[in-house]
Parts: structure tokens; C-alpha cells; sequence
């Protein structure tokens, strides 16, 4: 039979035991909150900056022939690094009516084709994180328009 001391120190071993696995739990649940909150951040963050996309695509197709210019020579064609670094260079800052809090104003680059225009848009979310570049095809005395979303 145990004495009273050692069934104390056996309980506080089991104790201790229980309570190092309930940290560790909290823990797990910490972590799996934290990843969910950024993930959901910046999914918000990502929309954000597609609809200040198609806001300028709407805007940069009300002023195409002021901001026409011919097509790029070489074409980045669906290469989104080549677009982006086209459109950081070259785009113009496009102003939007409303305020979706961006890191900066999105850029856009018109160009003529031979059967209309060839509109491409970058944009970026409040902090930056999230980028969004979006293309589509006007052609002339149509309609329709044909967007995509350059990956």
C-alpha cells in the first residue's frame, strides 16, 4: 500500500500530465484560428482588389480611345509577370469613384487591335497582399465583351 505522500505526488504527476495536454490542445485551436483569419483576410483582401479591377476595366473601356495606344511589341500574351511589370511601368493610374482603399490607384493599358481594343488591369488590395490582374477584349461596334482573369 502507497503512502499518503507518494499517491500525492502520483496525483500531481497525472495532474500535471492532464493539464500539459490541455495546452497543447489550446494551442492547436490557437494556431488553427490564426491560419483561418489570415486565410480569410486575405480572400477579403483578393476581393477587394478584383473589384477595383473591374471597376477600371469599366472605366479604362468608357475612355479607350483617349488612352489607345498601338499593341505591345512583344506581346506578354498570358504570362501574368510580363503584364505585371508592363503595367507597373507603363499603365495609367485610374481613379475610382468609389473608395475601396487600396494600396495604390489601379493601372491600366489600352491598346488597339484590328478589330477593337485589348484592355489590361492591375490591382492590388489595401495592404498590398493580394494582386489582380484582369484582360478583355472589346471589339468594335459589338456588345459583348470577353474578360478573363490572367493567374
Amino acid at each position: 500500500m502507497m503512502s499518503g505522500h507518494r499517491q500525492r505526488g502520483a496525483a500531481l504527476i497525472v495532474v500535471l500530465a492532464v493539464v500539459l495536454v490541455a495546452a497543447m490542445m489550446a494551442f492547436e485551436g490557437l494556431q488553427r484560428s490564426l491560419l483561418a483569419a489570415r486565410v480569410s483576410g486575405l480572400a477579403a483582401e483578393r476581393a477587394i482588389a478584383f473589384e477595383a479591377a473591374e471597376s477600371a476595366l469599366r472605366r479604362g473601356a468608357a475612355q479607350r480611345e483617349r488612352l489607345a495606344r498601338a499593341p505591345m511589341v512583344p506581346d506578354p500574351r498570358m504570362d501574368p509577370a510580363a503584364w505585371r511589370a508592363v503595367l507597373l511601368r507603363d499603365g495609367t493610374p485610374v481613379s475610382l469613384e468609389a473608395d475601396h482603399a487600396l494600396h495604390e490607384p489601379p493601372r491600366v493599358v489600352v491598346e488597339r487591335t484590328q478589330s477593337g481594343h485589348r484592355l489590361t488591369v492591375f490591382a492590388r488590395g489595401p495592404r498590398a497582399r493580394a494582386e489582380v490582374i484582369l484582360q478583355v477584349r472589346l471589339v468594335d461596334d459589338s456588345p459583348s465583351r470577353l474578360w478573363r482573369r490572367l493567374r
